[in-house]
């Protein structure tokens, strides 16, 4: 009984070479393969050279400038949101590093979780709770809510209908 690799493999390979034609046959598609893996070689060359320049000039630099100062107006956004529609309710967990920020509401359990993110999904609001990111689940109901994904507008037109779903938890 065999792990199924290579070795296991092996012998079968020096049996069909060993037949008559055996080696000949595999002739074709070895050659098939080395031009497969000549192409793949040249293809990476060419990555490699246009990703050496893209960080010579400087390009690279200058894309992370802009990606951090996009994820800042982003979180500001998102941060302006939950403050907005808070009222109380929820303790933010605030982080200068990462793309995601949890969001813990204040007063509800970790069990009263499900029917809120129900309600959230109807009104077309994707949630997510903290608890997959725990070996125990935490006593309270926590969110981790992400904003990379998201653009501003759409983190500021989604605000209004997470305030919705905050109205309905705490009724």
């Amino acid at each position: 009984v065999g792990t199924g690799g290579a070795l296991d493999r092996a012998p079968q390979r020096i049996r069909v070479a060993a037949r008559p034609g055996g080696a000949g046959a595999c002739e074709p598609r070895l050659q098939i393969l080395r031009a497969r893996r000549q192409v793949r070689a040249r293809h990476h060359h060419r990555e490699q050279a246009a990703l050496a320049h893209f960080m010579q000039s400087g390009g690279f630099e200058r894309h992370l400038r802009r990606s951090a100062r996009t994820l800042v107006e982003r979180r500001d956004a998102l941060l302006e949101g939950l403050r907005e529609c808070s009222k109380g309710r929820l303790d933010i967990a605030d982080s200068h590093a990462g793309m995601h920020l949890v969001v813990w509401l204040r007063g509800k359990k970790n069990a009263d979780l499900d029917p809120i993110l129900a309600h959230a999904q109807k009104l077309g609001l994707g949630l997510h709770t903290i608890r997959p990111h725990y070996l125990r689940a935490p006593e309270g109901a926590g969110l981790l809510m992400g904003y990379c994904g998201l653009s501003v507008a759409q983190i500021r037109e989604a605000m209004p209908v997470f305030a919705r779903v905050l109205d309905a938890a705490y009724a």
